[in-house]
């Protein structure tokens, strides 16, 4: 078993994605390229400054309320309506709260707030990198007149320039939507400008403008009809329940001017508990009209009453009751007064029962204030609350709106549940009507020897006790709602005013963006690159895909010798010569038989260095004593033999030919080091493969074995021709030279198969154009990176032939080549 099979059994390396990126890698690669880290934090910061100073600052302020319910006390009624909503099977948690909070959010309502303050009408100012955005401190104010406010939504934006105090400089941009290529006009402060048949604009200079600040500077005004003013409103206002169990609101508007974002959630706090009022008082005006009618109804019975008994006492001469009817006339008065409060509250609620029956009546207002019964009062304070937030949402939303379809449902169930309640509070006063009638009849028949007329008078007077109770009742009840409707609480309490809480852009946060864009954005590059990248990287690429061990590293070219071919020196201490002493002191651990000696170069495509290696290679052998000859086997190209010798000598051609049978004769002594010799490769063969396969080229290294310590035979690419692996059959090492940054991961499958089909003998990897990378401490050391150092690249394709086979060149004819070799 030879070295190298005994080398790839130790290493059991795993195959692994060759393309995979280590963290090491990638620190490797950060502290080598750390100058673009800091030209991208440098660059990026200054970019986010510039959007910093040029984004407008917005202001958010914030403001928390306390709902409280229709009597004032703390806390949101919504909470009771939820379980009485529950125990009717209509549980509905929170959807009071949320129909608030759409209420406080609703177009009308912002369209009032933007009116009281005057939002409508705006004036902005572009300085240099931001826009600054006028409110209560704005120089000018842009009024418009509208002959046709019905039928048009005028909006208008222009540019004014103020020339002096007095007159300014103007240019139509938009009008009702439309963009327009206005011309500049000149126009005074004041001054009425028509725009077309129907609209026309002044603007008005206010205390804040000053002469010196503001003369020649443009500013932007527009008039923006209010319910585009609400829809931006709404954009940028925030209402949400502080707690999931609490009635507390957070309120926050965020705008571009500080005073204004705290007066616009002010105003609005103030314009819905102006709205929360109105809907109220609505409410008892309502039930005022409503009693008023009842207690006109009334009055006008009594008085039919009080004119019956008043005639019946003057035909029968009767006397008054309480004198006449003694102890048992009074115990039937007491049934028959239970009798009456029974009648009047059973009259009380068939009114709001025949109120309710009434269909022409769905959309109005149920009476609350006339039955005594809580539960049947409590509800009915519910459906009023219910339809007065059902009109606002379907004025805000429309009839298909969801919210505006769940709350016509729950109107509905809650005037059936009114409906129900009334119908069984009717029932049960029935009962309790018939058992007080049934005693009354009782009492009266132990009376029925009184007069007849005395009886009628009996009757007559209950009836009339019927209906002044009834009256009396009502006259309370209006004091009641009068007082109701003179002391009506809003529902919103504000907790905390409007504070600024927050002000936008923050200049921390933009600092920390431009960080982590300038850290991100070359290590994404540097990432995606070595992500991407095909190219042999180093060793570790080589170590992770392929069993093939490496036998050394051959670091890049300086750069001042980029293009000379020869480096090794004798006495030499620079990095290529001391990698090339450590590559031939590596060569005897693969060659463990001393007859063997024969070492090839050979790689997967041209320009990867073989000539370069088998040239510096024999030098640095034969500075060390060691007998070396180097062999030109790439006679096509003839690399080596171009650099080591123009003579155009006779060599390995006239050998292979039979022109010559010594082999002694083709050998050239080097000029460099006695212990080296070399055969060249005169010229270009048309039948390269057929020259080699004829016997003689194995003849000539049998000759040569023992006559030299190492034999270099430099071939062709392994992937282009056969001319390798007819060669490869004498070679007892194979050097496979690949080259860092040329070199496709792409060929390491093909590779591997020369060595595990054994295709070539006992292979060893030479890496070329390795990089040289500064170690943190000093000195130098091999490492990743990438650049190709020297440059002789060359393509391959075919070449011309000479009757018979074909030969190829890298790049472009050799023939011409040839020819200019000469000329030089």
């Amino acid at each position: 078993m030879d070295n190298n099979q005994i080398l790839n059994q130790t290493q059991n390396p795993t195959q692994e994605n060759e393309s995979a990126i280590s963290l090491k890698d990638l620190v490797f690669i950060v502290l080598n390229n750390w100058y673009w880290f800091v030209i991208s934090v440098f660059v990026c910061l200054v970019v986010t400054a510039f959007v910093y100073k040029s984004k407008p600052k917005t202001y958010t302020d914030n403001a928390t309320i306390l709902l409280r319910d229709e009597s004032g006390n703390k806390g949101y009624k919504g909470q009771n309506m939820d379980a009485i909503f529950a125990t009717m099977g209509m549980g509905n948690s929170g959807l009071t709260l949320e129909n608030e909070i759409y209420i406080i959010k609703s177009t009308p309502l912002l369209m009032k707030t933007a009116e009281r303050l005057g939002m409508n009408s705006w004036c902005n100012r572009n300085d240099m990198f931001k826009k600054v955005s006028y409110y209560t401190d704005s120089p000018m104010r842009l009024k418009v007149y509208n002959k046709q406010v019905d039928s048009v939504k005028l909006t208008m934006t222009m540019e004014v320039t103020p020339i002096d105090e007095n007159s300014f400089n103007y240019r139509l941009t938009s009008l009702n939507g439309h963009r327009v290529k206005g011309e500049k006009k000149k126009a005074t402060f004041d001054q009425i400008v028509n725009v077309n048949d129907y609209a026309g604009f002044s603007v008005e200079k206010l205390e804040s403008f000053r002469a010196d600040r503001d003369v020649d500077v443009t500013f932007d005004m527009g008039f923006t009809p209010l319910y585009d003013i609400a829809r931006g409103m709404r954009a940028r206002l925030d209402v949400s329940r502080a707690d999931k169990v609490a009635s507390i609101l957070n309120i926050s508007y965020s705008d571009a001017n500080a005073v204004r974002a705290r007066e616009v959630v002010d105003t609005l706090i103030a314009v819905y508990n102006e709205d929360v009022i109105n809907d109220k008082n609505m409410v008892a005006e309502k039930t005022e009209k409503f009693i008023d009618d009842r207690i006109a109804l009334i009055f006008g019975e009594l008085s039919a009453v009080d004119a019956r008994i008043e005639s019946l006492q003057k035909s029968a001469n009767v006397p008054d009751l309480s004198s006449a009817s003694g102890t048992v006339l009074q115990s039937g008065m007491r049934y028959a007064d239970e009798v009456a409060q029974l009648e009047v509250e059973l009259a009380a609620i068939k009114m709001v029962q025949e109120h309710i029956s009434n269909h022409d009546n769905d959309n109005s207002l149920i009476p609350s204030l006339i039955i005594s019964d809580a539960g049947v009062t409590n509800l009915i304070a519910v459906y009023n609350s219910q339809l007065l937030s059902y009109q606002k949402l379907l004025q805000g939303a429309g009839p298909n709106h969801p919210s505006v379809q769940n709350n016509a449902k729950e109107l509905q169930n809650t005037r059936e549940a009114i409906k129900a309640s009334i119908n069984n509070l009717i029932n049960s006063i029935n009962v309790k009507l018939s058992g007080t009638k049934r005693q009354e009849q009782i009492m009266q028949r132990r009376i029925s020897d009184m007069p007849t007329t005395t009886k009628a008078v009996t009757e007559v007077g209950r009836e009339q006790r019927i209906k002044e109770e009834l009256y009396l009742y009502l006259l309370s009840k209006r004091e009641e709602n009068a007082m109701n409707l003179a002391v009506t609480v809003a529902n919103a309490k504000v907790v905390e005013s409007a504070q600024q809480v927050r002000v936008a852009p923050r200049l921390m946060m933009f600092v920390l963006v431009g960080l982590i864009l300038g850290l991100a954005i070359p290590a994404a590059v540097m990432f995606l690159i070595s992500f991407f990248n095909t190219k042999l990287r180093g060793k570790p690429d080589v170590e992770k895909a392929l069993s093939i061990p490496v036998l050394g590293e051959i670091p890049q070219k300086p750069e001042s010798r980029a293009k000379d071919e020869v480096l090794v020196t004798a006495n030499g201490t620079d990095t290529v010569t001391e990698a090339f002493r450590i590559l031939h002191s590596n060569i005897p651990f693969f060659l463990n038989d001393g007859d063997k000696k024969v070492l090839q170069t050979v790689s997967t495509m041209p320009g990867e260095g073989k000539s370069f290696v088998s040239i510096n290679l024999a030098l640095s052998l034969a500075y060390t004593g060691k007998k070396t000859i180097l062999i030109d086997l790439d006679l096509r190209k003839r690399s080596t033999s171009k650099t080591i010798d123009r003579h155009n000598r006779m060599g390995i051609i006239h050998y292979l030919l039979g022109k010559e049978e010594d082999v002694e004769k083709v050998i050239t002594k080097s000029e460099a080091s006695e212990n080296l010799d070399y055969i060249v490769c005169e010229k270009t063969p048309p039948n390269a493969t057929q020259l080699l396969m004829n016997g003689r080229f194995e003849k000539m290294i049998e000759h040569l074995r023992p006559l030299y310590d190492y034999i270099i035979l430099d071939s062709t690419p392994a992937q282009i021709v056969a001319d390798s692996a007819i060669v490869n059959r004498s070679a007892d090492l194979t050097m496979y030279i690949m080259r860092v940054g040329k070199l496709n991961k792409g060929a390491f499958p093909f590779i591997q198969e020369l060595s595990d089909k054994q295709k070539f003998k006992n292979m060893a990897i030479v890496l070329t154009d390795t990089p040289l990378i500064k170690k943190r401490y000093g000195g130098y050391g091999y490492g990743y990176g990438y650049g190709y150092g020297y440059g002789y690249g060359y393509g391959y394709g075919y070449g011309y032939g000479y009757g018979y086979g074909y030969g190829y060149g890298y790049g472009e004819d050799s023939e011409k080549k040839d020819k200019r070799d000469k000329e030089s």
